[in-house]
Formats: C-alpha cells, structure tokens, sequence
C-alpha cells in the first residue's frame, strides 16, 4: 500500500453533500419543547445586543426562542435571527448533522431552507472542500435534486442555503389509489424521477451515500426531488477500500458496537464523527467500511423501491450487528404479505441492483430504471389480439399521462434506449476504445458512435411513426401496432447486445466495430407490415430468445464466433422449447453462418437447411432467403457450383414473394456474384456485384462500410476479368471509404493497400513484356502500396503476425519484379517464417507461391543448391494437389529453369541428359498449367514456349 489518503486518527467532518442530510423540509411549526432547555434564558441580554458570541448548532434556537420571549415580556420589537443574509424564520427539523431553519433570502425575495452543520470549523480544511463541492452542487440543475443555492459561514460554523420544498417524504407518500396495477404504475413513476435526481447527481460526479425515503420529497406540486447528497467522510478522504479478510468482520463490529437494538437500524451510523448511512439502507461495502460510490446508492435505491412495493425490507435483523451480517451474505428476506402483486421482471431487476458484489449490480441507475420500465409481459402481450394490444396501447398512455410532465403518448422513444445507447453508454464504448491502444481506436470510435447515434435516431423516429399512425391517427389497427412494436423491440434488443460487447471491447473488437454497427438489421424494416410474422402469445422466454439471437450476431458481426456459437447453440435450445418456427428458424440460420465462418461446412450446412425448413413452417421469407444466400456461400467454398446454381434459384422465388427487401437483394447479388465468379463466369460476377453496390449506396449512403466492402469485391471480380484499371478505381474507393470512417491506421485500410497494390503490379506485369520501363512505375507504385499495408499490419498486430503473410509474400512479388532479388529474399524468407510459425497446414497455397517466389529470387542470385531445395519441394507438392493455373505454371517453369542450370554444372554426361530431360518435361506442364490460366498471363505462357523452342530439342526423348 503506497500511503493513506487520510489521517486515520483526526475526527472525520462532513462532505457538503452530506450537510443536506437526515431532515424533512416539510414546514413544522417551531415545537420549544425540542429546543436545549437549560440554555433558554441564560445570558440573555438585551433585545438591542449587537455582538452576540459565537455558537454552535442548538444554541440559535435558543437565541431565536431568547429574542422572542424578550419581545413579549419587554414590548419590544424581537431583533431577527440572521444567517448571513438569511433571515431565520422557525426550525425546521434536525438531522445526525445539522439543523435545517426556514428563512427569508432578503436580496432575491423568497423563502428558503438553510441547514447549519454540527461539527464543521468554518476555518478548516473542511470548509474549503465543502465550498468547491456546494459549487458542484449548485451547478447541477435537475427537476429531481434539491435545488442548493449558497454555502457560507456563520459564527465558525458552515451553513448551506437551499431549494424551500412544500410537500411530505417518499416514506410518507402513498399513491391515490391505494393498492392497485394503478398505484404500482404510481409508484415505479415516482421511483423513476428519484431515480432519474441520482442518476444526474452520479453523471455529475456525485454520490448520494445515504439515500432513502427519508431523502426524498414529493412536493405539493407532485415533482420528486432528491435531498441530502453525501454523507460524511474522513478528514480528507474517503476511507481506503479493504480487501476481503478477517478484519472485514472486525471493522464492522466496531462500527456498530453498542447499536443493539433495532431502533439504531434507522438512525445514521457514525464513526468518529462521520455519518457512514443509514444501516437498513447501507450496502455491504458501506457496512464493511469501503468506499462508497454509484453503486451503493443504487443498492439502497433498490432496498426503499423494494420495500414500497412489498411493505417489508429485503434485509431484516434485530441489530446493526446481525442487519450487517445478513447484507453482507446477500440473505433477502421472502417477502410475507406483499402489498402489491409485483411482477417477476420487476423482482429479478431490484434483486440484481441488491447484488452483494457492487460489479453485479447494474452498470448504472440509468440502465437499472431501464429495466424498471421494460415490462417484458407488456411488449409480448401486444401481439396477442387487437383487443389486448389497445389496451396496452390504452394503459401506456395512462401512465404517461400520470406523469406530471404531460407528454404526449407517443414520445417515449428516447426513454427506451436509456441505457441501451446514451451519453453514460457512449462514455464507456470510448473508454473502453481508448484502452486497448490501437492506432486507429479513435477513428473507430468516432465511425462506430456515428452509425450508432444515427441507428437510435432512426429507432426512436420509427417508434414514434409506429404509434402515432395507430395511437395518434388511427391508420392502423392495433394487431398490427403490436407486430411492429415486437420488431422495434428486437432491433432494440440487437442493439443493446451489440453495445454491450462493445463495452468489454479487445482489438479484435475495435477492428471490426464500425462495420458490425453497419450491419445491424435496418429499423425501416418493421414498417414493412408483410414481413412481420407474430411470436406465441405471452411466453415470458422470448425476451431471453431474443438476447440470445441479438448476443450470438453481434458476436459474429465481431469476430467472436466461438462466443457466437454458445449463444447460438443457446438460442436454438431455448427456441426448441418455446415451440415457435419462426424463433427456431433466426436462430438456427445464426448458428449455421457461425458454423460456415467456423469451416464447419457439415454442420453448417446441416442448420441452415433446417433453418430453411423452419422458415417455410412460418412463413418467414427474409429468414428463408438469408438461409439459402448463406448456403450459397457454403457452395462456394465447397466449390459445389450446380448445388449454388439450385439454392440461388430458390433465393430468387423467395426475394419475389418478399417484395420489397433491398438489403436482402444486395446480399443475395453480393453472394451470386462470388458463385458466378467460381463458374468461370467473371462478366455475370462483374454484373451482380454492381448490382449489389448500386443497392448499397442507395440504401447505406456512398460512404457506409458496407460499401466499401462492395468496392472490394466488385474490384476482385474486375480484376478476374481482366480490368485492372477499374479494378483499382474501386480499390482505391474502398480505401477512401475505410480511412474515413475506419482511420487510416485501421487493418481494412491496409486490405484496400492490398488491393490496390495487387492491381496495379499485374498492369505493370502485362506492361512489361512491351514496356519495361512504364512497367517499373508501376511496380514502384504496387511496392509502395505493399509497404503501407505490411506497416498497418505490423502496427496493429505485431511484426510476428500471421497477418503479415500475405502482405509479405505479395511485397516480394513487386521487389523481385523490380530485380532486387536481395530485398525479395529478405521478405520471403521472413514470411515464410511467419507461415511455419503460426500454421499447423503444409501445403497453404500462399506458403507454395511464397516457396516458388523464394526459389526463384535465389535463382536469380545464383544460389542454385537453396533455389533447387525449395522449388523441388514446391513442385512435388502441386503435383500431389493436381493444382493448374498461373500459380502452377509459375512454380514448374521455375523449378525447369533450376533443373536446366545444374544440368550445366554436372559433369557425368548421363546424370546432366536427365536433368535436362525433366527441365523439358516440368516447362511442358509449366505450358500447360498456364493455357488454363486466362489471357493475363499470354505473356508468361509465350516465355514458356520460347524456352522450349530454345531448349527442348537438344533434349532426346526418353
């Protein structure tokens, strides 16, 4: 431990906070019977006295009971008790650390409340402190916290001038209706608005310490506001956290030694002069004597809502002693008579914000009044009948008009994604950002934060639309508001789950981040009444279905398939249960693409067809069409094109019955074109790829992520077919795009290098059979390129990355072309380290080309032994593949050319005949594996065939 912040042994004095503590500002007449009896009338001078000696709290009472009964007794006019500027007008209440007065503010005209604090020195350290936080205090401005006005000092004492409140304590109100659904909708309302005072207070930097009903008013004018924040702390600081040990239960038993009657469960619990909470209301870390923050007044939040509700407190006991004990172990007490019928959902969220370790509480007030408010029965019940669905619609515009606000029935958007996405949720999102250090996690932020905002914009406008046109216009019946509400709430739910993985973000994460906040299903399509299917009637387990869905796509989306699969897997189980196609299908199709991104093809293939089945069962065509595009895929990789051909037919008569689905038709297009390409067809690919980018843009906007990967494929396909210059134009937009939404730094920028780079190396290729020179810019431009993506790379992962490889390899590819065989046996040999290093596979196709490559390069630089080892090893392996094309023909010429130069070396006759003989014959493949690789490589295959006519007939067959 480096060093205590506080002096363990001083006397703790207040916080400012807590000198808004333990009084009801509720306007009693002033009783002289409460007042310091011996002290009434001694030294009591006359009614003109003009320096009266300092005092301490008690003693101004007397001094305003003195002054009265010198006017009745004397006739003269009573000389008024002052505070400053503050003339005292009665008292009010007293509290464990100070009296509250209600007093005149003679400059501003208006009553006021002003506390005087016991114990505080006005020329203290304490003092100051208290200052700077009364000015934190003033600044916040908040419907539901006490409004302070003005701290000061008074005859060596602090004083502290507040917001005057007509009205009685949250312990004291009771809802008009008696117990009732109504009075339970009162309650949570008036819960919330205190909740909403100490949600404010904790974004400020506050923490309350002592919340409880006695802290909260319900003024005359029906607004609640929040009272008392801070309690007391040490001298200097809060006390250090302790970590769990044997003297925890030392700690606690003395703090509450002698508090053995249950009287003291409801009085202040002090230690040397410090208020440290209220024990019935304390949460374990407070009863163990550990820093208090948000999440202790979360935990006595969740302790008064809970014994409003059932009219008993969750944590019971006869003493501190044992009321300490019982928090501590977490023992809630079965409530035994309830006063209200309370629903599980509403239990399940006090009882998480009642979790003994604060970390298992919810993560804010913000998200636990959230949970309050998401009555998951309402949202289900919707879909049940018209007749239930306008009820509901009925009863959620009766609880809004509860509210003393008024707003209209339809204006509840923001509030639902209160910590789902806002300010707080953002905060950590960046923070969590930042953290992991990578060199682009603040322009990943700054892309993900935008899509994210504009997707809550979007949620909260179709919220609003949906209800308006049913609620508002009466457009649409109520049957058909519940479907669209249910798909509102699983975008919502999809959001949620991916922000909440965004919060735990790795690199991993942050790379991918921007483009899965892209990829969440579009709001626009619960407008779509024809695409809505309806769940089973009132199962409280959709809610967890659609968690599960919502968690196993936004882990895929980033990059976490193993995590994914779990909640798939979850998910197809729960689903199961339910008994609902259309459930089973959404999450079936999930775990089959995990399965597909996993190259487990069987089992892939195996869900998504029964996704498929699932689908059909429920009428569900966007989930039909998703399952075959993904099967399609598996074709692909597969290389099973006429099964592709089969499933996009059926893709095809899907989207038609779907009607209007443009980003499914995107993806479909998306999907058809890579098929198209793997049938040799690079002019239908080229086509169906622009297709899907002109589907993108209009529907994404030109700069979206997804775009870019459109840019991409379209570039790979153009390049397929020959046009590389327009292959690079899309390349480079793709990088335009990536930069500005993701950062020049980001790992896809360094793919779009790549890209652009392998474009123009194969227009400096073909160039350089007619135009060296021109040929050697632009192998200047592709190495240049190659750098900047290998240096990405590195950045983000590390100069020992498997990520490296295939930068690596194609960078050698543009020194060899530029003849420094130097520099390219430098990269290849350090690439094919990498592959041995981080590859359990043999025969990669990269590893091949980079062998072939190396060998080449060593060749070249007359190392013919190192040449001849790795080009020997290359060509046995392809022939083992049966591999053809460019990559083949490439490593059989190499290694002829290698044969024909130890030929030359040899000096028996016989063994130089052979190796000359097997030159020939691995140059006649070499010509035959480059006549199936396309007209790109004309001049390769004409090269070839020049080397046979100069060798092949010194060659005598065998």
């Amino acid at each position: 431990m480096a060093g205590a912040d506080s002096d363990d042994e001083g006397e703790a004095l207040p916080s400012l906070e807590d000198t808004l503590g333990g009084v009801d500002m509720v306007g009693e007449t002033l009783d002289p019977r409460s007042l310091e009896a011996p002290s009434l009338l001694s030294g009591m001078g006359t009614p003109g006295r003009t320096a009266p000696p300092p005092v301490r709290v008690g003693a101004l009472d007397a001094e305003h009971l003195r002054n009265s009964v010198a006017a009745k007794l004397f006739g003269a006019a009573a000389d008024p008790v002052r505070i400053g500027r503050y003339t005292v007008l009665e008292r009010l209440g007293a509290g464990g650390m100070g009296v509250v007065y209600s007093a005149y503010d003679t400059e501003l005209d208006r009553k006021i409340a002003i506390k005087l604090l016991r114990g505080v020195d006005s020329g203290g350290a304490d003092h100051s402190r208290l200052k700077r936080e009364a000015q934190a205090l003033a600044k916040l401005s908040h419907p539901n916290v006490v409004q302070v006005y003005d701290v000061g000092s008074f005859r060596e004492q602090v004083f502290v001038a507040m917001e005057f409140i007509e009205g009685k304590t949250l312990r004291d109100w009771e809802p008009r209706e008696g117990p009732s659904s109504e009075a339970l909708v009162q309650i949570l309302a008036t819960f919330d608005e205190a909740g909403r005072g100490l949600a404010a207070a904790h974004a400020a930097g506050l923490v309350h310490r002592d919340f409880k009903p006695d802290n909260v008013l319900v003024g005359n004018d029906g607004r609640v506001r929040v009272l008392d924040f801070g309690l007391a702390r040490g001298a200097n600081d809060e006390p250090e956290p302790t970590s769990p040990s044997a003297s925890d239960s030392t700690l606690v038993a003395g703090l509450v030694a002698g508090l053995e009657s249950s009287d003291s469960l409801n009085q202040p619990l002090t230690q040397t002069g410090a208020i440290l909470g209220t024990p019935a209301y304390m949460a374990p870390e407070q009863h163990m004597g550990r820093r208090a923050d948000a999440r202790s007044d979360q935990f006595a939040f969740c302790v008064a809502l809970w014994e409003k509700l059932y009219g008993q407190r969750p944590f019971t006991a006869r003493s501190v002693r044992q009321l300490a004990m019982v928090v501590i172990e977490g023992k809630v007490r079965e409530p035994s008579s309830p006063k209200y019928t309370v629903p599980p959902y509403l239990r399940r969220a006090l009882e998480r914000g009642m979790s003994v370790d604060p970390d298992e509480r919810w993560p804010s007030m913000e998200v636990l009044l959230a949970a309050l408010s998401r009555d998951p029965r309402k949202r289900r019940r919707w879909i049940v009948s018209s007749v239930a669905a306008a009820s509901m619609v009925l009863g959620a515009v009766a609880w809004l008009m509860l509210r003393p606000e008024g707003p209209g029935p339809c204006d509840g958007g923001e509030r639902e994604l209160v910590g789902v996405w806002d300010a707080q949720v953002r905060t950590k999102v960046e923070s969590a950002f930042m953290a992991t250090k990578t060199p682009y996690a603040g322009d990943a932020w700054t892309g993900t934060a935008r899509l994210l905002d504009s997707y809550a914009d979007d949620w909260v406008s179709m919220h609003r639309e949906v209800c308006e046109a049913s609620v508002v216009r009466k457009e649409e019946d109520s049957e058909l508001f519940g479907r669209k509400m249910v798909c509102l709430g699983q975008r919502k739910t999809e959001l949620e789950q991916l922000v909440g993985l965004l919060v735990d973000a790795d690199e991993g994460v942050v790379s991918r981040a921007v483009v899965a906040a892209g990829s969440l299903n579009q709001v626009a399509t619960c407008a779509d009444a024809d695409a809505l299917v309806s769940e089973p009637a009132d199962d409280e387990r959709l809610e967890e279905l659609e968690r599960l869905i919502a968690s196993a796509s936004g882990s895929k989306a980033l990059g976490k398939y193993d995590e994914g699969l779990e909640y798939a897997a979850k998910a197809v189980e729960l689903a199961e249960a339910i008994g609902t196609p259309h459930g089973e299908g959404r999450a079936l199709l999930v775990l089959g693409d995990l399965q597909s991104k996993r190259r487990m093809s069987a089992e892939a293939k195996k869900n998504l067809r029964e996704a498929l089945r699932r689908a059909d069962i429920a009428g569900d065509d966007a989930t039909r069409v998703s399952a075959l595009t993904r099967l399609m895929h598996v074709a692909v990789v597969e290389h099973d094109v006429e099964a592709g051909e089969l499933l996009a037919d059926d893709a095809r008569a899907a989207l038609e019955r779907l009607g209007d689905a443009p980003l499914l038709e995107a993806d479909f297009y998306g999907h058809y074109g890579s098929l198209t390409l793997a049938r040799d067809n690079p002019e239908g690919a080229i086509e169906y790829h622009r297709r899907a980018l002109k589907i993108s843009r209009e529907q994404l906007g030109a700069n979206h992520p997804e775009v870019a990967i459109t840019h991409n494929n379209l570039a790979n396909a153009l390049t397929a077919n020959g046009h590389h210059g327009e292959a690079e134009e899309h390349a480079r937009k793709a990088l335009a795009i990536f930069e500005a939404q993701l950062g020049a730094d980001h790992p896809y920028a360094a793919s779009s290098h790549n890209s652009i780079a392998n474009s123009v190396l194969t227009q400096g290729r073909l160039l350089s059979w007619t135009d060296p020179e021109q040929a050697k810019r632009y192998f200047e431009q592709a190495r240049d390129e190659y750098m900047k993506a290998v240096a990405i790379r590195e950045a983000n992962f590390g100069a020992n990355s498997a990520r490296l490889v295939n930068n690596l390899h194609n960078l050698g590819e543009a020194y060899r072309f530029l003849g420094d065989y130097e520099r390219a046996i430098e990269v290849w040999e350090r690439c094919l380290g990498l592959e041995r290093a981080n590859y359990k596979e043999k025969h990669r196709p990269v590893k091949l080309m980079t062998m072939t490559g190396l060998g080449r390069a060593y060749l070249a630089s007359g190392k013919l032994e190192r040449a001849l080892e790795l080009l020997e090893a290359a060509t046995a392996i392809r022939l083992t593949r049966k591999d053809e094309g460019d990559a083949a023909g490439e490593t059989f010429f190499a290694y002829a050319q290698a044969l024909w130069e130890r030929a030359g070396q040899d000096q028996d006759p016989a063994l130089q005949a052979e190796q000359r003989r097997r030159a020939v014959e691995f140059a006649r493949k070499a010509e035959a594996a480059y006549a199936t690789a396309g007209t790109d490589y004309a001049g390769e295959l004409r090269a070839v065939r020049r080397w046979l006519e100069k060798h092949a007939a010194s060659v005598k067959p065998e």
